[in-house]
């Protein structure tokens, strides 16, 4: 839909109401200084205690598929969630030593951590969808840029 006018963006017109206004580009150091992993609490009754996790970073995310994989290049699925947990739980901060804490724990509770790290990060069957459904499509999305640019 074309609006005309005198205020706005390249056509001139302010964006409607149901569009989103064209996210800027940042400069480098705007964009290295952006903190963008998100953290929420879980409840785990089964451990009488909350916690913090937090989405995994993409270094993170290799580190974990890392671990979870042995020299022939065989992904251990089990492996994969239990470090996981172990690296998503950001308070307290467990780490890797208590793998075999984790593994120790009733699968209903590492379920429920696991389930919000996985949602935080994006890794989700429905990951793809959310994530567009949270960005909807704007004037100038998926537009190419030319190799002169």
């Amino acid at each position: 839909m074309a609006v005309s006018g005198a205020k706005g963006g390249a056509s001139g017109a302010a964006p409607a109401l149901h569009e989103r206004a064209p996210l800027a580009i940042p400069s480098a150091s705007e964009l290295l200084a952006k903190q963008t992993l998100r953290e929420r609490y879980v409840d785990v009754p089964e451990w009488g205690f909350r916690v913090k996790v937090r989405e995994l970073s993409m270094g993170e995310y290799e580190d974990v598929k890392t671990k979870a994989t042995d020299a022939r290049g065989n992904q251990d699925d089990a492996k994969l969630q239990v470090y996981l947990v172990c690296a998503g739980i950001v308070e307290p901060d467990i780490g890797d030593d208590a793998f075999e804490w984790v593994r120790g724990q009733s699968v209903r509770a590492v379920n429920r951590v696991m389930d919000a790290i996985i949602e935080l990060s994006g890794l989700g069957p429905d990951a793809l969808e959310d994530t567009e459904a949270m960005f909807p499509a704007a004037p100038g999305d998926n537009v190419e840029v030319p190799d002169s640019a």
